[in-house]
Formats: structure tokens, C-alpha cells, sequence
């Protein structure tokens, strides 16, 4: 990047601004906001977005993480519209909103926080992978906005929630560059994985996986799965593999 990079771990400098405790991201304050590409706060005390000092004039951010902070809901970022990664893991986040601005975004990390369902991304076509896991999340109806040849998601993180059903889950069959899906973990499991034939009945519900919890869902070009008796398969056109890019959660 050609921008500021700016990083705060712990301690921040903080300002009083108004009835805020304000928080200035930057490392180099001369630099004007308008030129800062990324921010970064982990391990801070942030309550709300708006106090990240300037944020409404970083218009160029591309990459924003506040991770382990006390941030309850997710606001602030109108003037952000150029951003394209957006972390906010371990927070207290109950609701996914505030994004409308953010058509280039590209990566959002939700993980840790307070999710009981998924909604809020319609304006979010452009988004390529995304994390969610460690939530309470048991309703997924929110990523029928991903379904269909224009969406770009090909990388999901449901890790470790409270998803129950199979039909829940058939709302990943129709987002057709879905590539790689982790649902189920040694200790991160969800509720839906211990029915009998979980991964059978999964990789027959969404054909168009090719990895699934880490493990290639086709082996020699032939998939591992068999499709359970009974059950109704969507078609969904499978699109040329993509290159999945592992995403470390804190």
C-alpha cells in the first residue's frame, strides 16, 4: 500500500472530544486522515466505533481491525467506502448493521462476538469471505443475499455456533461460489453436526464445495460424498475453483 499504515496495541492515546473519550489510530498524527489506509487496535478499551478519532474523514482506509475492544454495535463507517477488509472480532457485537456504504468490502470477520443471526449485508455483494464463528448464530436467512452468479463469497466461518438443522443450512446451496465452508471443529462445533451422515448430507446439499472443515470435499475429481436416499439436491453451477485464502482468528 502506498497509504499510513497505523497500529495501536494496548495502550492508545486518547483524547477527550466532547462526551467521548476520543482515540487517534494513527501512529503519525501530522499524516492527515485522508491518506491513512489502515488502522488497527487490538486489545483496546473502545466502546463505539465513533470514538476512533477522524474516522469520518478516512475515506481511503482500505483495512480497519479492532479486535478484542468492548464495541457493541457497528456504526461509524458512512465515509469509510473504500474499505475492503473489516475486522471486528472479540467484541460484544449482537447485530450485524452499519455496513451499507461498504459495497467494496471484501473480507469481514465477525468472530466472538454476540451474533444470534445473519442479516445486514445486502450491500455487501462484493464480499469474498467471511467469519462468523464463535457467535450464538442460529439463523443463516441473511446470506440469501449471497445466492446467485453475481456473488463473490466463496469462503464462510460458522464455526462454533448454534445452527440445528440441515434446512437451515440449504441456504448455502444456492450461493454458488462457495468454495470453502467450516461449520464443525474438534471443540467448535454446531448442534446440526452430530445428526448421522453430517458430512454426506452437507456435501450433497451444497455440491459446489471443495473444501469442507479443512478437508478436500473431492478426491481424484470424484466427490467423498454420496447423496443420502431421499434427499432433494439443489442444482447450482459450479464455477471455476478459486484460490481460498486461510484466514487466521484470533
Amino acid at each position: 500500500m502506498n497509504g499510513v499504515t497505523s497500529s495501536v496495541f494496548g495502550n492508545q492515546s486518547t483524547m477527550q472530544h466532547a462526551e467521548i473519550g476520543c482515540v487517534d489510530l494513527r501512529l503519525d498524527s501530522s499524516v492527515h486522515p485522508e491518506h491513512v489506509e489502515e488502522l488497527t487496535s487490538y486489545g483496546g478499551h473502545l466502546h463505539s466505533l465513533r470514538q476512533v478519532a477522524h474516522l469520518n474523514l478516512c475515506v481511503n482506509l482500505r483495512s480497519l481491525c479492532v479486535h478484542g475492544n468492548a464495541l457493541r454495535q457497528i456504526e461509524g463507517l458512512a465515509a469509510c467506502r473504500s474499505l475492503t477488509d473489516l475486522n471486528l472480532s472479540s467484541n460484544y457485537i449482537e447485530r450485524i448493521e452499519g455496513l451499507d456504504g461498504l459495497h467494496q468490502l471484501r473480507f469481514l470477520n465477525l468472530s466472538s462476538n454476540r451474533l444470534t443471526a445473519v442479516s445486514g449485508l445486502e450491500a455487501n455483494a462484493r464480499l469474498e469471505r467471511l467469519v462468523l464463528s464463535h457467535n450464538y448464530i442460529s439463523l443463516l436467512a441473511g446470506l440469501q443475499v449471497f445466492q446467485g452468479q453475481r456473488s463473490s463469497l466463496s469462503v464462510v466461518d460458522l464455526r462454533d455456533n448454534r445452527v440445528a438443522s440441515m434446512q437451515e443450512l440449504r441456504v448455502l446451496s444456492g450461493i454458488a461460489r462457495l468454495k470453502d465452508l467450516r461449520i464443525s471443529g474438534s471443540h467448535a462445533s454446531n448442534p446440526v453436526c452430530s445428526i448421522p451422515n453430517f458430512r454426506d448430507t452437507l456435501l450433497a446439499t451444497i455440491p459446489q464445495l471443495k473444501i469442507l472443515d479443512q478437508q478436500p470435499a473431492r478426491t481424484g475429481g470424484v466427490t467423498t460424498s454420496k447423496v443420502p436416499p431421499g434427499l432433494q439436491v439443489a442444482t447450482v453451477p459450479v464455477t471455476q475453483p478459486v484460490n481460498v485464502v486461510s484466514q487466521q482468528i484470533p
